[in-house]
C-alpha cells in the first residue's frame, strides 16, 4: 500500500487573520501593568541585566555583597553565601528577546507573550487544517486552544510561558513537515525552536527528547534529519550553557545553580506511590496534594479538601479544562483504535504528540507531589501540551463525523449552569469550591466514556459532552482565573504606584518579603536598589543602610510588614522622617545621630 500523500500548508483565511489582529490589539490594550508573582520580578531582573550589557544586575556603588540584594530570586534564602554582583538565575534566553522592548515598559515586555499566544492560535489552526478533511476542524482546534484552554491568563503576563508554548508548537509543526518529507532545513528549524524553548523554560529539555523521537520514528531519511534536528537544538543550548558558565559557574545549559535538578525527596511511602499521587494531583484533582509549610500564598480548605491560592481554587488539568480528556483519548486511539481515527496522517501526528506528552508528565510525576509550581491557579507546568491535545480533540470529533453544531446543546447547558453559579456563590465559599472541583470531573468522565464505548460514540452524545467541556473551560477560566489574575495585578499595581510617589531616583529601598514584588516595577524606569532583609533575618540590613547612605543614595525602609525589632534596629540612632503614601508607611533614613 502506498504511503498517504503529504499535505501542503495553506494560507490562513482572512477572517482568522483579522480576528487575531483585533485580539492582539485588545489584549495588549487591556493588559494590567502590575506584577503577579515573584517569578516575573526575576524575569525582569534578567531583562534589566541584559539591557545593561551584562549577565548580573549592575552592582550598586558602595554596597557590600549581600543575599538581601538578590531579592528577585525565590531561592535567595537558600544561597550558601552572597552573590556579588547579584545574578538572576532564570533560564537566560528570554531576556535577550525582551531586552530591546524594555523601554516600552511593562506592556512592551508582556507583548511578547501576547503575540506568542496569538501566533500559537494561528499555528494550531494551520496544523489542524493540514491534516483535516474539513476547515471546521481547524476552527474547532483553534477555538479549543485560544478560548477554552487556560492560556489567556498567561498571554498578559511577563513570565515567558506563552513564548515557550509557541516555540514548542513551532518545533512540533516543523517536525511534522519533516515527517511529511519536507526539505532538510525543516529539521534544523525544528531543533532550533526546541533548543530555544529550553533556554526559555528549562523543563522543555525533556520535550526535545520526545520531538526527536517523533522524527526518528516516522521521518524519511530519519538519521540525517535527526542529526540536523540535534544540530539545531544544540545551538541555543550551547548559548545557554555559555551564559550559565559565566553567571553561575556551571556549563549545564539547564541549571539555576547547585542542586537544581535534584528531584523531590519522598519522605512517606514508596516512590511509586508519591509519583502516582503527583500525577493525580496534576491531572485529576489538587485534593491529592500535600500541605507544605512556608507557602504563604497557599492554603487547604478544610471543608472541601481543595487547595486554594487566596480564594481561588487551584485546579488540576481536568478540573480547569475537562475537554483535555478527549485529547488524551485521541492519543490512545491513535495507537489502538485505527477504526476511530481513519486518517493515517492524523494518527501519525497524534502518536508523535504522545511522545512529547509522556516525558513531561513523567518528569513531574517523578518530581513528586511536593514539587509545586508556585502561585498559579492552573497547571502551568503542562501548558506546552494544551495545543497538542486541542488537535486531538478536533481530529477525533471529525473522525466521528460530528459537526460543530453538535457542540451547541452541551455548551448552552453548561453556560446556564456555570454563569449563575459564578455570580451567586462568593469566591472561597464551600459551595463554589465543591462546584468547581467536582462538576468538571463528572463532565470529563462522561466525555471519556462516550468517546471510548462504541455504542455511545455513534450518536451525538460525545459532541454534546465535548461542547459542555469546552464551555466549562472557557467560562471558568475567564470568570475566575483570568479575573482573579487581573484583580491581583491591579492590587499590586496600586501598591507600586503608592511606592513610586515616595521612592525617587537613585535610592535604596528595604522591604520585607511580601511587598518586594510590587517594588520590582520601580526598577523599570528609575535607579532603585531593592533589599529584602527576610532572606537573612536582617543580618546585613544595617550595613546596607550605612553603605547606601555613604554612596549618596536616599534610603527608605518600608515599615509595612517589617518585623518591629528589625525596624527599631534600623531606625535607632538616626535622623529620619516618616512618609505615608496610601496604605504604605516609610521611614527615610539619613546619617548622623538623633539630636
Amino acid at each position: 500500500m502506498s504511503a498517504p500523500q503529504a499535505p501542503r500548508w495553506s494560507r490562513p483565511p482572512r477572517a482568522l487573520l483579522a480576528g487575531l489582529l483585533v485580539a492582539t490589539a485588545a489584549l495588549i490594550a487591556t493588559t494590567v501593568p502590575g506584577i503577579f508573582i515573584l517569578d516575573e520580578a526575576h524575569q525582569l531582573a534578567m531583562v534589566r541585566a541584559v539591557a545593561a550589557g551584562r549577565l548580573s544586575l549592575p552592582q550598586p556603588e558602595g554596597l557590600p555583597p549581600s543575599r538581601e540584594l538578590s531579592w528577585f530570586d525565590p531561592a535567595a534564602h537558600l544561597q550558601l553565601g552572597p552573590k556579588s554582583p547579584p545574578t538572576p538565575t532564570v533560564p537566560p534566553l528570554h531576556a535577550f528577546l525582551a531586552a530591546p522592548l524594555l523601554g516600552l515598559g511593562w506592556r512592551g515586555l508582556t507583548a511578547i507573550n501576547t503575540v506568542s499566544f496569538v501566533l500559537s492560535t494561528l499555528v494550531v489552526f494551520l496544523l489542524a487544517r493540514r491534516y483535516a478533511e474539513r476547515d471546521a476542524t481547524a476552527w474547532l482546534a483553534a477555538l479549543a486552544f485560544a478560548a477554552c484552554g487556560y492560556n489567556l491568563e498567561y498571554a498578559q503576563g511577563l513570565w515567558p510561558h506563552q513564548l515557550s508554548v509557541l516555540l514548542i508548537l513551532l518545533s512540533f509543526a516543523a517536525a511534522a513537515a519533516v515527517r511529511d518529507g519536507a526539505p532538510a532545513g525543516w529539521a534544523l528549524a525544528a531543533g532550533l525552536a526546541a533548543g530555544l524553548a529550553t533556554g526559555v523554560r528549562y523543563q522543555n529539555a525533556v520535550l526535545i527528547v520526545g520531538l526527536a523521537a517523533g522524527i526518528a520514528a516516522w521521518a524519511p531519511r530519519r538519521w540525517s534529519r535527526l542529526a540536523l534536528f540535534a544540530a539545531g537544538a544544540c545551538l541555543p543550548l550551547a548559548a545557554s550553557s555559555l551564559i550559565n558558565a559565566l553567571r553561575l559557574g556551571t556549563w549545564n545549559p539547564v541549571s539555576k545553580g547547585p542542586g537544581y535538578l535534584t528531584l523531590a525527596v519522598v519522605r512517606d511511602g514508596w516512590a511509586i506511590t508519591d509519583a502516582l499521587r503527583a500525577l493525580l494531583f496534576r491531572l485529576v484533582s489538587t485534593s491529592f496534594g500535600v500541605e507544605v509549610p512556608g507557602r504563604p500564598w497557599e492554603s487547604f480548605d478544610r471543608a472541601t479538601g481543595m487547595q486554594l491560592h487566596g480564594l481561588v481554587v487551584k485546579k488540576a488539568w481536568f478540573q480547569s479544562t475537562p475537554w483535555l480528556v478527549a485529547g488524551l483519548v485521541a492519543l490512545a486511539l491513535a495507537w489502538w483504535g485505527a477504526d476511530r481515527l481513519r486518517n493515517a496522517l492524523q494518527r501519525r501526528e497524534l502518536r508523535a504528540a504522545t511522545l512529547v506528552l509522556l516525558p513531561l508528565l513523567g518528569l513531574f510525576a517523578l518530581a513528586g507531589v511536593r514539587r509545586h509550581d508556585g502561585l498559579s491557579y492552573n497547571q502551568r507546568y503542562l501548558l506546552e501540551l494544551v495545543p497538542l491535545l486541542a488537535l486531538g480533540l478536533a481530529w477525533l470529533l471529525e473522525g466521528l463525523g460530528r459537526r460543530s453544531r453538535d457542540l451547541l446543546p452541551g455548551a448552552v447547558a453548561v453556560a446556564a449552569l456555570v454563569v449563575p453559579a459564578l455570580l451567586t456563590w462568593p469566591m472561597g465559599s464551600p459551595d463554589r469550591i465543591r462546584f468547581l472541583a467536582w462538576t468538571p470531573l463528572v463532565v470529563a468522565a462522561g466525555l471519556a466514556l462516550a468517546l471510548s464505548v462504541r455504542s455511545l460514540r455513534t450518536g451525538p452524545l460525545p459532541a454534546h459532552l465535548a461542547g459542555a467541556a469546552l464551555a466549562w473551560a472557557a467560562l471558568v477560566h475567564v470568570g475566575e482565573d483570568w479575573a482573579a489574575s487581573r484583580a491581583r495585578r491591579a492590587e499590586q499595581l496600586g501598591i507600586t504606584r503608592e511606592m513610586a510617589r515616595v521612592v525617587p531616583e537613585r535610592s535604596l529601598l528595604l522591604t520585607w518579603w511580601g511587598l518586594k514584588d510590587p517594588a520590582s516595577l520601580l526598577t523599570l524606569d528609575r535607579d532603585v536598589v531593592i533589599a529584602d532583609p527576610w532572606v537573612d533575618s536582617g543580618a546585613d540590613a544595617p550595613r546596607l543602610v550605612e553603605a547606601g547612605l555613604a554612596s549618596g543614595r536616599r534610603v527608605f525602609v518600608l515599615l509595612n510588614g517589617m518585623p518591629p525589632p528589625l525596624a527599631r534596629s534600623l531606625l535607632e540612632g538616626r535622623h529620619g522622617r516618616l512618609v505615608e503614601s496610601g496604605r504604605l508607611r516609610f521611614a527615610e533614613l539619613v546619617s548622623g545621630p538623633r539630636p
